[in-house]
């Protein structure tokens, strides 16, 4: 007796054989649809673990301690790159000056050098640290200089944005003189308010110098500069040197 085997189902290949031109064009979009539906289906799956993965490396970096390139044992921030880099990330920067004079070495600069940090956008909260307290400044500038291997001045600039804003500045001012024993008053406020909106008028710039002491343990100074369209800062000094 003869046994037959059951048919062969056809192999794809021969499937394809059998199938004219315009069904096998039409096979092929099929297949490369639904390829490309399932690659976006995973992509978009994929989205919220990449997107995870890089939050949390971004929040690791912005939480990790400063390296010593980056903030020095005194909580100097150091005016190198990284340290820079450090300070424009968390928007934050502090100087010692407890123990003067100091080495321009301990914060990273030349012997003879002006080093301006600057935010990468908005404000740095900075602390200067002195013998009489501390000062904090939400700072647009902050610029350190060094001369003959020493550190000798530290100025940190805030902004007023425009004349309109004149007022807030004047009021940091008054802050700043009292806290620093500033020669201020009320009447050099008007003369330097008059000043500036002459500057204003006139289409000058306007320098007020703020006479300083030593009542922070180190000599300090202010010193206020507008632009002939009335944007305004005012820059504390720290003859530190």
């Amino acid at each position: 007796m003869t046994v037959l085997a059951p048919p062969r189902p056809p192999r794809a290949a021969e499937v394809r054989r059998g199938l004219s031109a315009p069904e096998r064009r039409t096979r092929r979009r099929l297949v490369v649809r639904w390829v490309s539906i399932g690659v976006g289906l995973l992509l978009v799956a994929a989205t919220p673990v990449v997107t995870s993965i890089l939050a949390s490396h971004a929040l690791q970096e912005a939480s990790a301690p400063p390296s010593l390139a980056e903030v020095s044992r005194l909580g100097q921030t150091q005016m190198t790159p990284a340290g820079m880099a450090y300070a424009q990330l968390h928007q934050q920067a502090s100087f010692n000056l407890l123990h003067l004079p100091q080495p321009a070495s301990e914060l990273g600069m030349q012997e003879n050098a002006t080093v301006v940090l600057e935010p990468s956008a908005g404000g740095i909260q900075t602390t200067v640290v002195g013998p009489s307290g501390g000062v904090e400044a939400w700072a647009s500038s902050i610029a350190a200089t060094s001369e003959r291997g020493d550190w000798v001045r530290l100025e940190v600039t805030e902004d007023a944005l425009g004349f309109g804003d004149f007022t807030r500045l004047m009021q940091r001012v008054d802050v700043l003189a009292q806290m620093l024993d500033w020669r201020w008053s009320d009447r050099l406020a008007d003369a330097a308010a008059s000043a500036v909106a002459e500057g204003v008028r006139t289409g000058e710039t306007t320098l007020v110098t703020v006479e300083g002491s030593d009542a922070f343990g180190v000599p300090t100074s202010g010193r206020i500069e507008c632009t002939a369209q009335g944007a305004c800062t005012l820059t504390t000094v720290f003859d530190v040197g």
